[in-house]
């Protein structure tokens, strides 16, 4: 199916949901498979899980197939929404919004209910693939590579979307975007712009000689 490098995270946020023993099994599983391991953590200030502690806490030994990427926090999901979570632990790098996505389709994510999403800013039904308990997951994911809607985030990227959406919409009041993450939940999220979105996409279509 293509997969070369095995993702997964370990911090504060994931281990909520995801047991550790759980995460060094299938790391395990990804090393007897060949497969290269990347695992990234975000930190912060208050947070119990540091990069520093993830090797020990895996019982792992780092190789030249394992990768550890330690990275903050964007303001976006539930980061906005933690009791005492300060916004100055929050990243506020400038983040180049111009040309394609290049994590959506290339990087993605399998809740553990078996839902398949093509990038990690899941929880919009909008860009759900497939679920790979009920379905075959090889379909799913020619199902995904595939995806007008994705493919259009990967190679047009959620600023030119939105440029084409406010040609429709020009009286839109634009919001104040801190990363592109947190422009494509909107143009995907919001009910305001969910039907210029669509109308977007056709045009598309239709230009297809």
């Amino acid at each position: 199916m293509g997969l070369v490098n095995y993702v997964t995270s370990l911090d504060d946020f994931h281990i909520e949901f995801i047991p550790m023993d759980s995460i060094h099994n299938a790391i395990n599983a990804a090393y007897d498979l060949g497969l290269k391991v990347t695992v990234k953590t975000l930190e912060y200030e208050s947070a119990v899980i540091k990069s520093k502690d993830i090797a020990a806490l895996l019982n792992i030994t780092p190789n030249d197939r394992f990768v550890l990427q330690r990275l903050t926090p964007v303001h976006e999901g539930r980061a906005k929404g933690i009791a005492g979570f300060k916004t100055d632990n929050l990243n506020s790098t400038n983040i180049n919004f111009l040309g394609g996505c290049d994590k959506i389709i290339k990087f993605p994510a399998v809740e553990p209910t078996g839902n398949l999403f093509p990038c990690c800013g899941f929880g919009n039904g909008a860009r759900l693939a497939g679920n790979g308990l009920s379905e075959d997951f090889y379909e799913l994911l020619v199902r995904m590579q595939n995806n007008l809607l994705f493919n259009l985030l990967a190679t047009a990227g959620p600023l030119e979307i939105y440029r084409r959406v406010k040609e429709r919409m020009p009286q839109l009041q634009e919001p104040i975007f801190s990363n592109p993450c947190e422009m494509c939940n909107y143009l995907y999220g919001s009910e305001e712009v969910g039907g210029a979105v669509y109308q977007v996409m056709q045009d598309l279509i239709r230009a297809v000689p």
